[in-house]
């Protein structure tokens, strides 16, 4: 598989925005790493990427990777307006949270999410979820 085009990372965190985004260039697994600090940002890069099919700069993202517990917009609060949004084809989302508390699962999973990792991000993680949802990642020379 090639390079996503664009991979999106919510978190409010500054050094864990700053280790993910390295982590996704050093594994070459996407060209483009857009970073929002909540959801509420995350939702405006989103309108101005994913609309006219998906054609915007920057191009939609194929991946999420969004954390549960952040100001003005949380984790959740985000899937519910993502949901509205009827993006075709929808962005896979995945959480990156250090909760381990099953309820939180429970509710991303009836928001849509399937996918749930566990803080912090590991070039492993990273590489076995491309798998899971992209059907493998081979880095590019």
């Amino acid at each position: 598989m090639e390079k996503l085009k664009c991979i999106l990372l919510v978190d409010d965190d500054p050094a864990v925005l700053f280790l993910n985004k390295a982590i996704i260039q050093r594994a070459q697994a996407a060209e483009r790493v857009l970073a929002a600090a909540n959801g509420r940002e995350a939702l405006a890069l989103l309108h101005q990427s994913c609309g006219a099919l998906g054609q915007g700069d920057p191009p939609c993202p194929q991946l999420i990777l969004l954390d549960i517990s952040m100001p003005v917009m949380n984790g959740y609060e985000f899937l519910a307006e993502f949901g509205r949004l009827g993006l075709s084809p929808a962005p896979e989302v995945a959480l990156l949270t250090t909760s381990q508390n099953p309820r939180d699962r429970e509710r991303a999973s009836s928001l849509g999410v399937t996918e749930y990792l566990a803080k912090p991000l590991s070039r492993e993680s990273l590489e076995k979820l491309l798998a899971r949802k992209f059907g493998g990642h081979q880095p590019s020379a």
